[in-house]
């Protein structure tokens, strides 16, 4: 793989230092490391190794400088064929995410410290995956910044264990031994209460030597001139001893005791690691990550923050009990080769490499209507099919939520609340779409909407139509009106620019099995075991009125089922058909008539289609519920055209008359009506072909 790494500098500190030691572990390996700072110390290290350093202040915090880092940063990316993009801090994170658009690089980002939850923070969960390295900023990151879980990895710290020579216990055992601070300085890392730890102990210990190492940054000048004035005023200058910056192995060479006396919780606490591998006993406070990397007793010891005459009381233990610390020591530094080793870290940053290259994050956007709902099960089960371990987002209308989630292919459906405004949900919609780091947006929908939803969800690969805001797609198909495709061909040549095929062209509708032995037991009731079942929907919608039949027609087509057929027949249809089917049923022998118009949810209505032998209807979404379900079907054509509406199947029956210029006109209203005027000896020789020959299976 081409990994880069991306961080603000590389000077001396456990961030800069794990991410040198991480690329020569990557260089070893015959991965190519590239590292992208604003430069320091340890480029000379990447330099000598050979691992490619691009330096760019890209840990400015300014909206020029980031806007004019983007395209820099996105022309290394392709320029080195970058597989990953790991990013290591906020501001480059926001860089990267920008740069990386577009190219095939997948971002990933490591939460090394806490962020403040707002939005200059949330880029650091945008991350394909997050990496965590203890389990308190796990929880930060999935609580404070809504992180959603399964995107997280922790991953301790990895320390390189040659980087440390250890002294045994036995070569140290000092009547006074040597105490050390290590760290940048600053009032979150609590140095003034290590220097009253050092006052209370030279009570006993006059000859106690300390050492603070590190330094302040611009805002902590004048901490550590408090510290420095703290030392004088207790008269502690023979004991503490200011050494400024120093490499950790030299500083841990003649120190005995580390003191971490931090009053904030720690991310991780590499120091203690590194003091651990170097032979040096570890006294932390319990916040954060020192409490998961220390065990209490065996591996160090743990103090309360704020509490000075712990601290001390911890060292005296220590400088009692020689056994006590030397059996300690060798626990913590066999704990740290195994536990928090560089190459167990960089194992398993690789498998997170891995799974964000292998596994797909991919969304379909898909809102209605019901017909093209059930149609788009096509398109989605075969990117299943060719994307066999990738996470399937759906975003559709709140009243189709069940379709999807009673399939198997789907693993997440996000609905769009049909009581309130689309546009007022765009935004919001958009910022929970980012949070799942989307590889690829297919837009079944393509409309206006459904074109801003894709560009804002940030998918890194977008796909539609070349139609209304299709501009904002990166990978799209010319629209044309006059081409005519059916549904699943359509889907077909959208998914073409993904190289993903249709094996199945039929859509599967899941069935709850359970309300499907209700209804066979209602209708055994309502007319017998022995008496076949019809759907009949008796209208489309009441926008289209000039997809009905006449009043006549329908009474005329049921009175044939019942009478000559001898089947018991159900009408369907929304709410608004109620007062139809009643004035259909006048004059008729109603004993095998159930008029369920309006009182059946989306389940019943697929349930009952599943116990008839025939469905009859218009041109709509019953139609394809009847096909998905497999069900012999006589569908009514008339204002519409059915090589675009109509699927290829067996169990179709298309009736459209053919002796009209105007047929697929697409007008919703029309003074003749005359495409949907059909005889009853028509519709008779399609119920006799339906009802007779086998439905598939």
């Amino acid at each position: 793989m081409n990994i880069l790494q991306v961080l603000p500098g590389l000077d001396l500190g456990g961030v800069e230092t794990g991410v040198v030691d991480f690329c020569f572990f990557l260089k070893e390996q015959a991965h190519k490391p590239v590292v992208v700072s604003g430069g320091g110390r340890l480029t000379e290290e990447l330099a000598k190794a050979g691992v490619r350093h691009y330096q760019l202040k890209v840990g400015r915090k300014s909206l020029f400088s980031v806007l004019f880092l983007i395209p820099l940063l996105r022309r290394i990316i392709l320029e080195e064929k970058i597989d990953i993009v790991h990013a290591r801090s906020r501001v480059p994170a926001w860089i990267c995410y920008f740069a990386s658009q577009n190219t095939p690089a997948k971002f990933i980002t490591t939460a090394h410290g806490y962020y403040s939850p707002h939005f200059f923070s949330r880029i650091m969960s945008y991350g394909k995956y997050v990496i965590c390295p203890s389990k308190i900023i796990a929880f930060h990151m999935e609580k404070d910044l809504h992180t959603p879980r399964y995107k997280i990895r922790i991953i301790p710290r990895g320390i390189d264990n040659r980087r440390f020579n250890f002294v045994p216990p036995e070569e140290k055992l000092r009547d006074f031994p040597r105490l050390v601070f290590l760290g940048r300085i600053s009032p979150v890392k609590g140095v003034e209460y290590f220097v009253e730890a050092v006052k209370i102990l030279t009570a006993d210990y006059p000859s106690l030597k300390a050492e603070i190492v590190g330094e302040p940054g611009r805002r902590h000048q004048n901490y550590y001139n408090f510290l420095k004035k703290l030392v004088s005023k207790y008269g502690l200058d023979r004991n503490i001893n200011f050494s400024g910056r120093k490499e950790a192995n030299e500083a841990f060479s003649q120190a005995d005791i580390l003191i971490l006396p931090s009053v904030v919780p720690e991310a991780f606490g590499r120091v203690i690691v590194e003091a651990q591998l170097a032979g040096v006993f570890v006294i932390a406070t319990s916040l954060g990550a020192p409490a998961e990397i220390i065990e209490e007793g065996k591996t160090g010891l743990l103090v309360k923050a704020f509490d000075v005459n712990g601290i001390s009381a911890a060292v005296a233990r220590v400088i009692k009990d020689k056994e006590f610390y030397r059996r300690v020591v060798y626990q913590a530094r066999e704990r740290a080769l195994t536990k928090y080793s560089l190459s167990l870290m960089a194992e398993e940053t690789l498998k997170v490499y891995r799974e964000a290259l292998d596994k797909l994050n991919i969304l379909v956007i898909k809102l209605s209507a019901l017909g093209d709902v059930i149609l788009g099960l096509v398109g989605i089960k075969a990117l299943r099919q060719y994307f066999p371990h990738a996470r399937l987002i759906v975003v559709t209308t709140s009243q189709f939520r069940d379709i999807f989630e009673n399939t198997h292919f789907v693993d997440k459906v996000i609905c769009v609340k049909k009581e309130r405004s689309r546009w007022r949900q765009l935004w919001s919609l958009g910022k929970m779409l980012r949070s799942f780091s989307l590889d690829i947006s297919v837009d079944f929908q393509n409309n206006t909407f459904s074109h801003l939803l894709s560009f804002l969800s940030f998918a890194s690969q977008r796909y539609g139509w070349r139609r209304k805001c299709g501009f904002l797609l990166n990978h799209t198909l010319n629209y044309n009106k006059q081409m005519v495709l059916d549904p699943v061909e359509s889907q077909a040549q959208l998914l073409s620019l993904l190289g993903v095929p249709i094996k199945d062209t039929l859509p599967d509708l899941k069935i709850d099995k359970s309300v499907v032995s209700y209804w066979r037991q209602q209708l055994e009731t309502a007319w017998g075991r022995d008496i076949t079942s019809v759907a009949v929907n008796i209208g489309s919608s009441p926008d289209w009125q000039t997809k009905d039949l006449r009043v006549d027609t329908w009474r005329k087509v049921i009175d044939y089922l019942i009478r000559q057929q001898k089947v018991g027949v159900i009408m369907v249809g929304a709410d608004y058909l109620r007062k139809k089917a009643q004035a259909i049923k006048e004059g008729l022998e109603s004993k095998y008539i159930l008029n369920l118009c309006g009182r059946t949810s989306l389940v019943d209505l697929i349930a009952l289609i599943k116990c008839c032998q025939l469905v009859i209807t218009p041109d709509n979404a019953i139609f394809h519920i009847s096909v998905a379900l497999r069900k012999k079907t006589v569908v009514f054509f008339g204002p519409t055209d059915p090589r675009r509406h109509s699927l290829k199947s067996h169990n179709i029956i298309v009736l459209r008359r053919k002796d009209l210029g105007c047929l697929g006109c697409y007008r919703k209203r029309c003074r003749n009506w005359k495409c949907m005027d059909f005889g009853i000896d028509t519709i008779a020789s399609a119920i006799d072909k339906g009802l007779c020959e086998r439905e598939e299976q």
